[in-house]
């Protein structure tokens, strides 16, 4: 199966079709689509933060582990599964990860990260749609169109299964679903279509590297009468101390889960080759 996504440049008013998807790669049938908006692990370019206590290269290869672990954990969820990638270039380079056969790769398009999460929802939503249309067409092919769309980042390794399966519970008596992070942000965005105007205005014009994040979108939502829920607090892995804070909370689980234990031990092995961590 081969999904062409179309992304509207509102400034040349050009739609462009791409896609990097594996043509092979079976199609879930839900109404529920799960989403990754991620950079690739180029060195200098991602968790540059972190990486003036740990190296660059360092950063990169961690950053690496978190994408590669969370496209492992969730490949079960029951769901159209997309993985964003940027730059949009180096979408190519991903088809070759054994860990990704069960996503889909497209790109995130320019603009900044307001620009490139409404472009994402609205692609989702607007695409099954479209899905919808056609398949009224053929009803050979007829699939339910994702009513349900759930975006997450790279920074919270540790999300799983239950994390979005009661994300997709909640929106489905909710507009938008947020799971705010610790440092005034969100690790998890989602919406139940179809898409609104009033879903952009979260993303407008948003100070993206504050800490107001999270408080300035619940005040949105409220304020054009969209119904939310607010999933439980969570820490973005951007610091040393928060690595810190992950990897005790790691070794604490080491016994007691397998999964834990290797990519504690990932971690460790990256951390010990590098001179500056």
């Amino acid at each position: 199966m081969l999904a062409i996504y179309i992304l509207f440049d509102d400034t040349t008013n050009v739609s462009t079709a791409v896609s990097f998807e594996n043509a092979d790669m079976p199609h879930p049938s839900s109404d529920l689509t799960l989403g990754i908006m991620a950079k690739y692990w180029t060195v200098g370019k991602v968790k540059t933060r972190l990486g003036h206590s740990i190296g660059m290269n360092a950063a990169a290869e961690i950053h690496r582990e978190f994408v590669l672990r969370l496209c492992r954990q969730l490949a079960a969820v029951q769901s159209r599964r997309v993985l964003a990638i940027a730059p949009d270039s180096d979408g190519a380079r991903l088809r070759e990860q054994p860990e990704l056969a069960a996503w889909e790769i497209i790109p995130q398009g320019d603009g900044d990260l307001g620009d490139r999460m409404s472009r994402f929802f609205q692609t989702q939503l607007g695409f099954q749609s479209q899905r919808s249309v056609e398949s009224q067409r053929d009803t050979s092919s007829r699939e339910t169109p994702a009513s349900r769309v759930i975006l997450i980042g790279a920074d919270c390794p540790l999300l799983g299964e239950s994390d979005i399966a009661n994300a997709a519970q909640q929106l489905e008596t909710h507009d938008i679903v947020l799971g705010p992070a610790i440092d005034g942000g969100y690790y998890l965005i989602g919406f139940r279509g179809p898409w609104s105007d009033r879903f952009g205005r979260l993303f407008h014009e948003m100070p993206w590297s504050s800490s107001d994040v999270f408080a300035i979108t619940k005040q949105r939502a409220e304020e054009t009468q969209l119904s939310l829920a607010v999933l439980p607090e969570n820490e973005d892995i951007d610091t040393i101390e928060c690595l810190d804070r992950l990897r005790d909370h790691l070794n604490q689980s080491r016994l007691e889960n397998r999964s834990l234990a290797e990519f504690a031990d990932r971690i460790d092995t990256i951390l010990s080759h590098n001179p500056a961590s």
